[in-house]
C-alpha cells in the first residue's frame, strides 16, 4: 500500500473510531435521560398527538353532567356556595326522572342546619354518591388522627399490594357526618396532574394511613353495577370493578382515555337550574349516571389536554365513560422491557453500524429506524388502546 494510501485509511479508520465514540457518548446520554425520567413532558405531547392521529369514538351514552352553570348562579339569589336545602329539590327531581345514580362532585364538608333536609332526600334515592377531599396528595406523612367512622367504611377491604405505592394523602375532609351517613359511598376527588401540570390520569386509590380508599368515579361505577364494596379487587397491575378489569400504573393510577378532542361534546350536559325547573327529566336523564358539578367559569378549571381549560368533572365522566365502554388506555406489563430492549437494539446499532454506513445510508437509515418506532407506538394506540411511550428508542437512533 502507498503512503497515500495509507493516510486515507488511517483517516477513515479515524473518523469511524471517532464516529463510534460519538454514537456511544450519545447513547450513554440518551440512556441517562431514561434512567431519569428527562423529557416526560415530550413524551406525553407524544400521547396527546396520537389521540389527534387516533380520531373520536363514540363516548358513553350512560354518563350526564348536571351543572352549576353561569345561568343557574346568576338565577338565585345566594351567593356561591349554595345552602344545602338548595340541593333538596334536585335530588327530587333526579330522582323522579330515573337517574340511577347522583354523583355529587362537591365537597359538603362543613355542618350545616340543612344537613337533616339533605339527607332525607339522599335516603330517599338511595344511589347518592358524594366526594371526599384528600389533602397534601403526595405527602407520606404519618394522618394526625384515626378517620371518622363514615371514611373507614369506604376503605378497600383487605388492601395490601407489595409492590403498588399508591398516592399518599395524610389530612382528610369527609363530608359532614349526616351526609357522609345517607351516602350509598363515598370517594375521593383527588386529580394529579402530570410534569406539565395537564390531567391525563386519575388516581383509582388513595391511600390515607394504612387503607386506600377508592375514587369519585370509581365509587359511581360501582354502585351503578350493584357491586358490594367488599367485591373491588386490587392486583399489581388492575383494578376490577365488576366487569371491568381498569389496568393501573405501580401508583394506582388509570390513564384517561379521552373519546374526543372537543371534550365539551362529549357527555350531554345541562344546567341545574334546567333541572329544577323541569325542561330536563326522564328523557335525557333516566338510567344514567348523573354527576353534578360546578361548571361555571372559575369554580373548577383544571388544564386538560389539547391546550384546554375546563371544569374537573370532565375527568370523573371520562373514567365512568371508559369503564362503561371499556376503553382505557392500556398500561402493559411488558412495555417497559420493550421499551429497553429496542433503546439497547438501536444503540448498539447506532455505535457499530452506523459509523461504517456511507453518509448517504446514514441519513436514510435513521429517519426509517425512527419512523418505524413512531409506528409501533401509534399502532399499539390506535389499535390496541395501549401506551407505549416511543421517545427514549428513537433517541438512541436520532442522537449520534
Amino acid at each position: 500500500m502507498t503512503a497515500t494510501g495509507r493516510l486515507l485509511f488511517d483517516e477513515q479508520a479515524r473518523e469511524k473510531r471517532r464516529w463510534t465514540l460519538v454514537a456511544a457518548g450519545a447513547c450513554v446520554v440518551a440512556g441517562a435521560c431514561m434512567l431519569f425520567g428527562v423529557g416526560q413532558t415530550f413524551q406525553l405531547t407524544i400521547q396527546d398527538i396520537w389521540y389527534g392521529l387516533r380520531g373520536d369514538r363514540d363516548p358513553s351514552p350512560q354518563v350526564v353532567i348536571v351543572g352549576i352553570d353561569g345561568k343557574a348562579l346568576n338565577a338565585e339569589e345566594e351567593r356561591w356556595p349554595w345552602p344545602r336545602d338548595r340541593y333538596v329539590p334536585l335530588i327530587e327531581k333526579l330522582n323522579e326522572a330515573g337517574a340511577k345514580v347522583i354523583g355529587f362532585d362537591l365537597a359538603f364538608s362543613k355542618v350545616t342546619e340543612q344537613d337533616g333536609l339533605f339527607a332525607e332526600a339522599m335516603r330517599a334515592h338511595g344511589n347518592v354518591v358524594f366526594g371526599m377531599v384528600f389533602n397534601d396528595a403526595g405527602d407520606r406523612s404519618p394522618p394526625s388522627g384515626a378517620p371518622p367512622p363514615q371514611v373507614l367504611e369506604q376503605a378497600v377491604p383487605h388492601f395490601s399490594i407489595p409492590f403498588l405505592r399508591v398516592i399518599p394523602a395524610p389530612g382528610v375532609e369527609p363530608p359532614a357526618p349526616a351526609l357522609a351517613e345517607a351516602a350509598a359511598a363515598i370517594g375521593h376527588v383527588v386529580l394529579v396532574p402530570s410534569l406539565d401540570g395537564t390531567l391525563r390520569r386519575v388516581p383509582t386509590l388513595i391511600q390515607h394511613g394504612d387503607r386506600a380508599y377508592p375514587s369519585f368515579a370509581v365509587q359511581v361505577a360501582r354502585i351503578y353495577t350493584d357491586l358490594p364494596l367488599e367485591e373491588l379487587e386490587v392486583s399489581e397491575s388492575h383494578l376490577r370493578v365488576g366487569y371491568a378489569d381498569i389496568p393501573i400504573a405501580q401508583t394506582g393510577e388509570a390513564l384517561l382515555n379521552w373519546p374526543m378532542k372537543d371534550i365539551d361534546n362529549a357527555f350531554p350536559t345541562y344546567s341545574v337550574l334546567d333541572v329544577l325547573r323541569g325542561d330536563i327529566g326522564e328523557r335525557e336523564l333516566g338510567g344514567k349516571a348523573v354527576l353534578v358539578a360546578m361548571t361555571a367559569e372559575g369554580l373548577d378549571d383544571r388544564d386538560l389536554p389539547f391546550g384546554m381549560t375546563r371544569p374537573g368533572v370532565l375527568v370523573h365522566a371520562t373514567f365512568l365513560d371508559n369503564f362503561f365502554t371499556l376503553s382505557f388506555l392500556g398500561i402493559p406489563g411488558w412495555g417497559i422491557a420493550l421499551e429497553l430492549g429496542l433503546f439497547l437494539a438501536l444503540a448498539l446499532l447506532a455505535i457499530f453500524l452506523f459509523p461504517r454506513l456511507p453518509t448517504a445510508a446514514l441519513f436514510a437509515a435513521a429517519p426509517v429506524l425512527i419512523l418505524c418506532v413512531l409506528g409501533v407506538s401509534l399502532y399499539l394506540f390506535i389499535t390496541g388502546a395501549v401506551w407505549w411511550p416511543p421517545l427514549y428508542p428513537c433517541l438512541a437512533v436520532a442522537f449520534p
